[in-house]
């Protein structure tokens, strides 16, 4: 029976320190600004961080990054334009 291998923290940070400049690049693009896309990134490292355990080494590492990326700039986006109070607006 095949035992999976863990994808070691040194390994991840360095692996994520790659793509840092492309992950910010596109929270960039997609989110307009850079204080923004900082928040975008770091949100993807800290997802990303916890689930690198989940990470199947025989997909690519970019393309799992960018998906959790991806996810990241929408919740990022939705805190954007989410009214500061709801209920004051409704009422």
């Amino acid at each position: 029976m095949e035992t999976k291998r863990e994808l070691s923290t040194d390994v991840f940070d360095e692996w994520f320190s790659r793509c840092r400049k492309l992950l910010h690049f596109i929270a960039c693009r997609v989110l307009g600004g850079s204080e923004q896309a900082d928040l975008a990134v770091l949100n993807c490292w800290l997802t990303a961080s916890c689930k690198r355990l989940h990470f199947e080494h025989e997909g690519a590492f970019r393309s799992w990054l960018l998906r959790n990326e991806a996810l990241a700039v929408v919740r990022v986006g939705q805190k954007e334009k989410r009214p500061k109070d709801f209920h004051e607006e409704t009422s």
